[in-house]
């Protein structure tokens, strides 16, 4: 079943240019375990909500633009339940390149393991997340873990992802 949530946030030097969520229907039971700690919504909203295949040509845009390359912390499940949901629909799999920050922390010296993104944030920026697995707030902290690995090593954001490809 594909994420029930989707981001986009642009980032550049400037603010934020691009927040939206996509709440999607996932025609399917909700994991337990999801259904219990990690949902952000109320199970009912998804009931009305479009299913995946009425979002695909929107994220292909959005994927699979030369420029774009999706970051997102923990992807790696993401980026399987978007291939799953495609195969499920009889839709062509995306063909685009996603950055994991989960994994560039780990790189970082002085760890050794991955952090979820609540326990990143505390390390980087000693507060706790508010919203957890809400896709802005994840989005927004993710973002904020990415710029603050790249401001300690004195460089960008492209130049973060050539530093730690």
């Amino acid at each position: 079943m594909v994420s029930i949530e989707h981001l986009s946030i642009e980032y550049s030097s400037r603010p934020i240019l691009d927040d939206i969520t996509f709440l999607i229907n996932p025609r399917d039971r909700f994991d337990w375990y999801v259904a219990k700690k990690m949902m952000a919504y109320p199970r009912e909203i998804f009931k009305d909500m479009p299913p995946f295949p009425d979002f695909y040509d929107r994220f292909r845009e959005m994927f699979e633009d030369e420029d774009t390359m999706v970051v997102g912390y923990a992807v790696t499940n993401d980026v399987h339940f978007l291939h799953d949901d495609c195969k499920r629909y009889g839709l062509q799999p995306y063909t685009y390149r996603f950055y994991d920050v989960q994994q560039l922390y780990a790189r970082q010296p002085g760890n050794n393991t991955t952090k979820n993104l609540e326990d990143s944030v505390l390390s980087w920026y000693g507060e706790e997340p508010e919203n957890m697995h809400r896709s802005d707030e994840d989005a927004y902290n993710t973002m904020r873990i990415m710029k603050a690995i790249a401001e300690y090593h004195g460089t960008d954001l492209p130049g973060l992802i050539e530093m730690f490809p």
